[in-house]
């Protein structure tokens, strides 16, 4: 006869349990995203929040704007944004990896 133990794990604020296969597909669509070169506002809000709402990605990016501003050594021109956001991909994934907030 064996012993059943049932531990109740709650996951870190801020943190969500999911499934193997949906980290496994979530793995799949990160290496893709690495694959294009440059992502619009709507691209950096989709990957950074999980929505098509762009008013979250634009906040962060003013916010950020010291570190990411190709005038500061950064990688994405402020200046000429007003023909649309051209975020390279690859950079933007590493800096939010360092930069969750």
């Amino acid at each position: 006869m064996s012993d059943t133990i049932l531990i109740r794990h709650e996951a870190p604020k801020g943190f969500q349990f999911i499934s193997e296969e949906e980290y496994e597909r979530f793995q799949a669509w990160k290496q893709a995203q690495r694959g294009i070169r440059t992502w619009k506002l709507k691209d950096l809000a989709k990957y950074k929040y999980g929505t098509k709402s762009t008013e979250r990605a634009s906040r962060y990016l003013i916010k950020h704007r010291h570190d990411l501003d190709v005038e500061q050594g950064g990688f994405i021109d402020y200046v000429n944004t007003h023909n649309g956001w051209q975020i390279p991909a690859a950079e933007m994934m590493d800096y939010l990896l360092s930069h969750p907030d």
